[in-house]
């Protein structure tokens, strides 16, 4: 807590100070799951993640990711400064972490592919969906157009851990529409059926925009895509089309969002780099405690 301050802040204080010389640590996260999933034992719950929410309230100062990257650009980011962010825009997302984050008064930014949201799911989901769903021991995958991979044994957890890991893998360089013909025969393998709610909808992204978590909003993104006030969201060119992500961004352009899209289209990763650079005397470090 914070009355007992932890061995952990002298070093902490030694390796971000304050200042000029300041650092920021940004944490990355994609999702908190509500109970531990088997299939993936060291991916995040709720549990684990309120443990993290606690250490980080009492050994980080942190605060939302344009406030301090502006800081550090002018040198005047606090001791131990951290920001929080989300990736993608799981439901879980809303559903589990934005609530732990109020508990403990901590802000994070979220990241939002507003192409996947109201049922939409990455391929990379429904690789692991389709494996952790199965009724099948295995999977015939000939013709799948997967090198090398022809049969997935997937009768045990272990085995579903190394089908999902070695699926993942085969697709993951496709090109993009030989990847999704891919994706879609190991799902027809599978024969499982796949839910559509692992991403959030619009009405969950505009009710988190309402929510009291100090400076609630959502960041800049990737692709240009922003909902100004206190939220903002983007979409990722790669993994869906640009009419999928305007669709979805008008569905949540309502007061208060006031959605915005920015001129150009070209998809790219928040600018925390090119305003880094402003302040030759900082440096950022990225992590995740989930991992």
């Amino acid at each position: 807590t914070r009355s007992t301050p932890p061995a952990w802040r002298w070093p902490l204080t030694l390796l971000s100070p304050a200042g000029h010389r300041g650092r920021l640590t940004v944490l990355i996260f994609h999702r908190v799951r509500p109970e531990p999933d088997p299939l993936f034992p060291r991916e995040l719950d709720a549990a684990a993640f309120r443990e993290r929410l606690s250490w980080l309230r009492a050994w980080f100062n942190v605060l939302p990711l344009d406030d301090a990257v502006d800081a550090l650009a002018r040198g005047t980011l606090p001791v131990r400064a951290a920001a929080i962010t989300f990736d993608d825009g799981y439901a879980d997302n809303h559903d589990v972490a934005t609530p732990l984050l109020r508990e403990h008064g901590l802000h994070a930014t979220f990241f939002v592919a507003t192409g996947f949201l109201d049922g939409g799911r990455m391929w990379n989901d429904t690789l692991v969906e389709a494996v952790r769903l199965t009724s099948r021991s295995v999977l015939e995958l000939e013709g799948a157009g997967l090198e090398g991979v022809d049969r997935v044994p997937v009768e045990t957890l272990v085995q579903r851990r190394a089908a999902i890991d070695r699926l993942i893998r085969a697709c993951r360089y496709l090109p993009g529409a030989q990847r999704d013909e891919a994706v879609k025969a190991v799902a027809a393998a599978a024969g499982a059926s796949l839910p559509d709610d692992l991403m959030m909808t619009s009405e969950q992204v505009k009710s988190m925009s309402d929510w009291s978590m100090p400076r609630s909003d959502f960041t800049r993104c990737s692709t240009g895509i922003s909902i100004s006030t206190s939220l903002r969201a983007c979409s990722r060119r790669t993994w869906c089309d640009w009419a999928k992500a305007t669709t979805a961004t008008s569905r949540i352009n309502d007061p208060p969002c006031h959605v915005r899209r920015a001129h150009g289209g070209q998809c790219r990763r928040v600018d925390v780099e090119e305003r880094l650079s402003a302040n030759s005397g900082g440096a950022a470090t990225a992590g995740s405690p989930a991992r």
